[in-house]
């Protein structure tokens, strides 16, 4: 057998390491002693016996605290698994509540911006004139442009008066320049 084996069967009597096998084994060796004695020592027998009945004593104690260490164990895993159970609801709840908490800040940011936009954007309202007063100015600045057209259209003609009346001017004077020029060159002819 190698010694892996040797130590998987160790560790199997052994069990939760607290000596069984060790104490089993005695016992064995006791048993074999207590066979092996001779009928004639009724002593021997006796004390052999007792030694077996406490080291059954010994191996039953051990076995019941073993037990009881086991429930205490299971006991106690048992809470733990309920602690652990316990905090992973928390521990969702809380991640919960910072997803919710999350949603709320994005919300507030965003309403926050619009809510400063909007106050700009009135702002710049209050700074505009009116409606009606924008109407008013308007119709005022429609009769203006409209008497201004007026006043063009008067001025054109009577610039066209005046250009019409600087032709005849011109053209008279022409005329008369000839005539001067006809009669000055008629009196030079003349004498």
């Amino acid at each position: 057998m190698s010694d892996e084996k040797i130590i998987r069967r160790k560790l199997m009597f052994d069990g939760d390491g607290t000596g069984d096998e060790r104490r089993i084994n005695f016992l064995q060796k006791m048993i074999l002693k207590f066979i092996l004695i001779p009928n004639d020592s009724q002593d021997e027998m006796r004390v052999m016996y007792h030694k077996i009945c406490c080291q059954l004593s010994a191996v039953e104690h051990s076995r019941k605290k073993s037990e009881l260490v086991k429930q205490t164990y299971d006991k106690q895993i048992k809470s733990y698994k309920a602690y652990q159970e316990a905090m992973e609801n928390n521990i969702g709840n809380v991640k919960k509540a910072i997803g919710v908490s999350t949603a709320l800040l994005a919300d507030v940011k965003y309403t926050k911006v619009h809510k400063l936009n909007c106050d700009m954007i009135a702002r710049d309202i209050e700074g505009q004139p009116s409606r009606e007063e924008t109407t008013k100015q308007s119709e005022e600045l429609s009769k203006q442009i409209m008497q201004l057209n007026d006043i063009k259209t008067k001025l054109n003609k009577e610039w066209l008066n005046c250009r019409k009346q600087f032709k005849v001017i011109t053209t008279s004077a022409n005329q008369l320049q000839e005539l001067l020029n006809k009669s000055d060159a008629d009196d030079i002819l003349g004498k």
